[in-house]
């Protein structure tokens, strides 16, 4: 009986391990904001290229552990060819942002994203994007966030990689 017991608690301690270590971090604090109270600015990183402004809602997407942002972007703004790391979840709030796959820009081959439209960019999956008429997109995902383009010649930053 005190075998099956102690064969118990160890698969107690094993299955919590196993789930605090496939669970994210928690949050350190709480965040609530209203459209009013979101911070726009210019993209801190020149990675975004011109036409974008950013929000971060919460984290850091410079650093590790779990980000929030939203970017709000001009007509006629697009991003080329490019890949990340780590997985990027997109969430169309406003306007039409259009989305496709591959190492070469074609605004024929995406799929435009209205708003409550949602897209899942895996690790290293080649994708571009661009809007007609502007559009806001919140983004989150693990950072750090880093962007690397397919083509350096389309890298805004003159072909260096950072976020």
């Amino acid at each position: 009986m005190k075998t099956v017991r102690w064969l118990l608690a160890i698969l107690v301690v094993l299955c919590a391990m196993l789930a605090e270590a496939q669970d994210p971090k928690p949050v350190s604090s709480h965040v609530v904001l209203d459209e009013a109270e979101i911070h726009w600015r210019p993209a801190a990183s020149a990675a975004l290229g011109k036409g974008v402004e950013v929000a971060v809602l919460s984290g850091n997407p410079g650093a590790a552990g779990p980000f929030v942002m939203r970017m709000k972007m001009s007509a006629g703004y697009k991003i080329a060819p490019h890949w990340h790391p780590t997985d990027e979840h997109i969430t169309v709030i406003a306007g039409t942002f259009s989305m496709g796959m591959g190492e070469t820009f074609d605004a024929n081959a995406t799929k435009p994203l209205s708003a409550g439209g949602y897209a899942l960019m895996p690790a290293e999956m080649r994708h571009f994007g661009w809007t007609k008429d502007g559009a806001t997109i919140q983004l989150h995902g693990v950072g750090p966030f880093l962007i690397y383009y397919v083509n350096p010649a389309d890298d805004p930053r003159g072909g260096k990689t950072r976020q």
